[in-house]
């Protein structure tokens, strides 16, 4: 087994949408995941990171599962839109009543996909938030 470095709980990586799709096709997803967390480091190179990851908690001004602009109040909300909900399979919430119940089961979701151990060409990698010196400085 390959030992895994932990980079730290809120380093978040967006990635482009073709290499989304790649995730989904390799992990038989029912989404195209953008926007994940890192849990290790397993390999870096000139080329490549090679990470475990996993789907963000994080709520922000995007989908946390694909990286569109939410627009509407509700998925704002949630930090989710309505299309990638029913794929994740958890009923979107249609009052604000539902909302905290909607959270805790998407929440619920995420950890049930658990993670995933992914190489990543560096060119696919849109935009970093974290300490990026973390990779620099792991020796492997």
């Amino acid at each position: 087994m390959k030992k895994v470095f932990n980079l730290g709980v809120g380093n978040t990586i967006k990635m482009n949408r073709k290499f989304g799709m790649l995730i989904k096709e390799k992990y038989g997803l029912t989404f195209f995941p953008r926007i994940v967390d890192v849990v290790g480091l397993v390999d870096l190179d000139k080329t490549d990171i090679n990470l475990v990851i996993k789907l963000t908690k994080e709520n922000g001004k995007v989908c946390r599962c694909c990286g569109a602009t939410l627009k509407t109040p509700m998925s704002q909300l949630t930090s989710i839109g309505p299309v990638c909900s029913k794929h994740l399979g958890v009923k979107f919430p249609t009052t604000q009543n539902q909302v905290e119940s909607f959270r805790q089961e998407i929440e619920n979701k995420i950890e049930s996909l658990g993670e995933f151990e992914i190489k990543i060409p560096k060119s696919q990698i849109d935009k970093w938030e974290g300490d990026a010196s973390m990779l620099v400085n792991v020796v492997v």
